[in-house]
């Protein structure tokens, strides 16, 4: 395959065509080439003094008006983009209101292909395990429909064995010599994953892609793929950008996590991306989830858009986890420790590890304390570059969590000079000290954004639990999302009200996710009965009440009611407009000028009439790393409604002030 790819590169006279640049321009360029090149080349070209990635669109006349550029390949092979992925690049750019050039790049591997021998040794492979009746039914139901385009929920408790149908729906796709994408939302969940795909079908067939993974590798897994050396491909949302010849099924597991939206620069959502991307291949997409996302869940259940399972039994029969609610008004702390650590909790843990079995205590927020206080003048150490305080970490070090400024902790406030700085609030590093404190012969182990940073770190946090060499896990979301332990039988949620309090319409939603899926963690063996504690100041709250009872649909049927009355997603679709710059009086005055073309467009185009716009208002944190923010907030029942507006208003930039910049963040899922 590689010999005839060489041979395109004959001679010719010059050809001319178009090509989109990754810059932030939203219009074509036309460059010469000696040699015959195809729509979707990837390829280099001049630009502003720099060599550029972009992407053949099309052949051109020559231009009369302009002399040309020469471009070069990217690589001795002629990379090129399947016709399918670049149809699906088009639409990313239009729907997302992203320049054309800059989602393309994204397509690019990261280095020049060096092509290995393929290293094959022996492995003995797992079978098929034997799908339980209600596996069964789903698996059927979705193989039936594997020839074409179609959206498949799979509705499932925690343990239910959705992995076990992936893996045997790919093993049919793949038979047929097509290729599959898996997708998850963070690395915390590949490692597991990766390791039972390898075990099913060979390490040789498996292709793997997140942020974690080498460039070398990256570039490697991409070539695997855009050659059809391996037919299986794992990742997280970035996977999507490889270079698909044969895309047969696409998965894409826990598809309510809002990790796979993308929150800067090109801001796309994973979910429905990969579902465009399935309909251009006319190959089926499956979602699973024990906790779907609303819309999702309404498009499916309600609507009746997308063919709906479920799976409403543990694989191996066991009950639901036992789940107790804790009023942190009335419990008493044990012994001389802090408030969040009662005489409940200790109990719980202490009789789970004296059956030795495993412990998981959970908080959604990392550090020593979130804030640093002075007694006296009531001075707070906040982030210079941002509108937020700084965290505590390790007793001496304040880090901002957005920006990533550190500075040490000082003896004395800033302000007054006052040594009464006391640390309000808790992070898992403060949990880990208390806890160590009181089992001082029990191993813990904390996953947070502080230990676990890469692969190799993840996959020591996996082993050391597997292996039984840690007693007590500690941990933010990380721990909640997918990971599978078969001696953790007790889960401890210490602060659940965090979270419920952010000002964003879908804070119970996010809030009952995670105590589902933290929740799901526990007992999911038949021998092993599992128990959940929630430690709460607000245990009337409807989130806590059908937390309790694992009742998925009552919770959605109560949060749609709510969402329909304002008229929120999935009853309408959203799109944030954000306005930024280091000057707060450039951000207001560039406030009041897309206010006026808005407004200008509402009052004389009949179509924009139902669209409703909210704001400007500063965003809930108004500045980060020194960018002032102010948000507008669309609203309508019409989702292409909203790019044509924003085009419109953004057509000419003449009139802002320097530095000033605006973006668009569709069907917008962080609002901070």
């Amino acid at each position: 395959m590689l010999e005839n790819l060489k041979m395109e590169h004959s001679k010719a006279e010059l050809k001319y065509y178009e090509i989109s640049i990754n810059a932030p321009l939203n219009k074509t360029f036309t460059y010469h080439s000696e040699i015959i090149l195809q729509e979707g080349a990837l390829i280099q070209a001049p630009f502003s003094g720099r060599k550029l990635n972009g992407v053949v669109l099309k052949e051109t006349a020559k231009p009369e008006e302009f002399k040309t550029k020469s471009m070069d390949n990217f690589d001795p092979f002629e990379s090129h983009l399947n016709p399918k992925n670049l149809k699906w690049a088009k639409w990313l750019s239009e729907y997302y209101c992203h320049p054309l050039g800059q989602v393309l790049n994204l397509f690019f591997p990261p280095l020049k292909y060096k092509e290995k021998k393929p290293k094959h040794k022996e492995q003995k492979l797992q079978p098929d395990l034997t799908l339980s009746l209600e596996q069964t039914q789903v698996f059927q139901s979705i193989y039936n429909d594997l020839e074409h385009f179609k959206i498949h929920l799979i509705h499932g408790v925690t343990g239910s064995g959705k992995t076990e149908i992936y893996l045997q729906l790919i093993k049919n796709v793949i038979a047929q010599g097509k290729q599959a994408l898996v997708l998850v939302p963070e690395i915390s969940l590949t490692p597991q994953l990766e390791d039972r795909f390898k075990k099913r079908f060979g390490e040789d067939k498996i292709a793997v892609i997140h942020s974690q993974v080498s460039p070398r590798k990256r570039t490697e897994s991409w070539y695997d793929i855009s050659l059809q050396k391996k037919p299986i491909l794992i990742g997280a949302r970035s996977a999507l950008f490889s270079n698909f010849q044969n895309l047969g099924i696409v998965v894409l597991d826990e598809e309510h996590d809002s990790s796979f939206k993308q929150d800067e620069k090109f801001k796309y959502h994973g979910r429905d991306s990969a579902t465009v991307l399935a309909q251009i291949w006319n190959c089926p997409i499956v979602l699973g989830s024990a906790t779907p996302s609303l819309e999702t869940w309404t498009r499916a259940k309600i609507q009746k858009k997308f063919s709906f399972h479920e799976l409403k039994s543990r694989v191996f029969d066991q009950n639901p986890p036992d789940v107790q609610i804790l009023n942190l008004k009335d419990a008493k702390p044990y012994k001389d420790q802090p408030f969040w650590y009662t005489e409940d909790l200790h109990k719980k843990i202490k009789e789970h590890l004296d059956k030795n079995q495993q412990v998981a205590l959970f908080l959604n927020r990392r550090g020593m304390a979130q804030t640093i206080q002075c007694i006296d003048c009531a001075h707070q150490i906040k982030c210079p570059n941002c509108d937020i305080t700084l965290t505590l970490h390790y007793h001496t070090d304040c880090v901002c969590h957005y920006c990533g400024y550190h500075e040490k902790l000082k003896a004395k406030c800033p302000d007054c000079n006052s040594e009464k700085l006391v640390t309000l609030g808790l992070g898992t590093e403060k949990v880990e000290e208390v806890v160590q404190f009181n089992f001082p012969d029990k191993t813990i182990v904390r996953a947070d954004r502080d230990t676990i940073d890469n692969r190799a770190e993840m996959q020591e946090f996996i082993d050391m639990v597997e292996s039984e060499r840690a007693q007590i896990l500690i941990g933010t979301q990380m721990i909640a999302k997918g990971l599978d332990f078969p001696k953790l039988s007790f889960v401890g949620i210490l602060l659940a009200d965090v979270g419920l309090n952010i000002p964003d319409f879908r804070s119970n939603e996010r809030v009952f996710q995670l105590l589902a899926q933290v929740s799901g963690r526990a007992g999911r063996r038949k021998d092993l009965k599992g128990e959940v504690l929630i430690q709460t100041y607000n245990p009337g709250h409807p989130v806590f009440k059908h937390a309790l009872s694992h009742d998925y649909s009552a919770f959605a049927d109560e949060e749609l009611e709510e969402r329909k009355v304002f008229g929120y997603p999935p009853f309408s679709r959203l799109a944030s407009l954000r306005v930024q710059s280091p000057d707060k009086s450039h951000v207001d005055f560039a406030c009041q000028w897309v206010m006026q073309k808005a407004q200008q467009l509402k009052n004389n185009v009949t179509e924009y009439q139902d669209l409703e716009i909210l704001g400007p208002m500063p965003a809930p944190i108004q500045k980060i790393k020194n960018q002032f923010r102010n948000l507008f907030l669309f609203k309508t029942t019409n989702p292409h409604m909203i790019q044509k507006f924003y085009t419109q208003i953004t057509h000419s930039l003449d009139g802002l002030p320097p530095k000033t910049k605006i973006s668009l963040d569709v069907d917008p899922i962080n609002m901070l």
